[in-house]
């Protein structure tokens, strides 16, 4: 296994294990709580926590090549928390990117920059 295919599967495994965290973490609060207004850039935990699946899907899209199909950081409203964390889990646990196609776009960006 390259060093590459290494540090591709400890993130993984770092993003997966702060997901259950935070997740389990939120599951325990009560649901008012978790959606209440707040004065945050995206108003509740839930909408922040989709904030950050956007733009995972975003880098995810431009490490691919392809187009990722949002026009901002963020969409206008939220899914439950139960929808968000199964959404999670399964970009998460069943990447679409192979650790090649992610160092060949890493090498790729940082030589245009």
């Amino acid at each position: 296994m390259t060093a590459a295919n290494k540090t591709v599967r400890m993130l993984t495994r770092y993003k997966a294990w702060a997901n259950e965290l935070i997740f389990s973490m939120l599951k325990d609060m009560p649901c008012e709580e978790v959606v209440r207004p707040r004065q945050t850039r995206f108003g509740n935990m839930v909408h922040t926590l989709n904030h950050i699946y956007v733009i995972d899907a975003v880098f995810q899209a431009h490490l691919q090549g392809r187009e990722h199909g949002y026009a901002a950081r963020n969409t206008p409203s939220h899914p439950s928390l139960e929808d968000m964390w199964q959404a999670v889990r399964t970009r998460v646990y069943r990447p679409t990117i192979s650790t090649g196609q992610f160092t060949s776009s890493l090498l790729a960006a940082a030589r245009a920059s």
